[in-house]
């Protein structure tokens, strides 16, 4: 199963007038159907996507719907609109071949569903998502096929990325090691590569960056690891950058 690693959501209070000054951040657009809007910040095809709600009654009525309750925009409302990263997101360029993979483990699935957002210059930009409908007791990730290839975004994105960095790893606060490794290893293909028992697992996967699981009182996540040229640590609305 080969999947990239696409982009991070960090939701931030009053986006508009956040003050991002430790990353190159472009305006995105807003998700007309789900009551969001969006910056973006590119390193390459890997982005950080800074989310906010703009009317959080489309917010709520996308939470209650059959094919968007388990949407990037629910998740705000599921975790009572509080700041931070909250969900990872995969490529694939075959979604409904991913699909009939979890299928084929026992994974419930909903979609693909299609979404599209306008930018700031009026363009629409497509693409499908495809969500795990399994319990848990935190945010699980979920996939995008975006409507364009890899080298087509390449070419369209490549001035607006931030050619001295690179999205290497991301800690995740868990309160249940085997419940967080089930869903990254098992159901995503990563390995876990090292470990201490109860004090952390790395888990390692191709072409994604390292997920590190370590304990916490609540299922967070809590840390983006940016390889850099800069060194540093930045602590902004409730996530932690750090740039080695």
């Amino acid at each position: 199963m080969e999947l990239k690693f696409d982009h991070i959501i960090h939701h931030v209070h009053y986006l508009n007038n956040a003050d991002i000054d430790f990353l190159k951040v472009i305006n995105g657009g807003k998700h007309e159907q789900l009551g969001t809007y969006n910056k973006l910040s590119y390193t390459d095809l890997s982005y950080i996507e800074f989310i906010d709600a703009y009317d959080r009654t489309l917010v709520h009525k996308a939470a209650q719907s059959a094919e968007e309750r388990l949407s990037f925009a629910a998740s705000l409302e599921r975790t009572e609109y509080t700041e931070g990263f909250k969900r990872l997101c995969f490529r694939t360029e075959d979604i409904n071949a991913l699909k009939q993979h979890f299928e084929q483990i026992g994974v419930k699935t909903i979609g693909p569903s299609r979404m599209q957002r306008v930018t700031p210059e009026g363009e629409v930009i497509a693409w499908q998502l495809l969500y795990i409908d399994e319990e848990r007791n935190y945010e699980l990730p979920f996939f995008i096929q975006w409507g364009a290839s890899d080298d087509e975004r390449m070419q369209s994105l490549s001035l607006y990325f931030q050619g001295n960095l690179k999205i290497e790893g991301i800690d995740i606060e868990t309160t249940d090691f085997n419940d967080m490794a089930e869903v990254y290893v098992e159901w995503l293909g990563y390995e876990v590569t090292s470990g201490v028992i109860n004090s952390y697992f790395k888990l390692e996967k191709l072409g994604c960056p390292s997920i590190y699981l370590i304990p916490g009182n609540t299922d967070t996540i809590r840390r983006l690891k940016i390889k850099s040229d800069a060194p540093a640590v930045h602590h902004f609305r409730n996530a932690i950058y750090q740039f080695n």
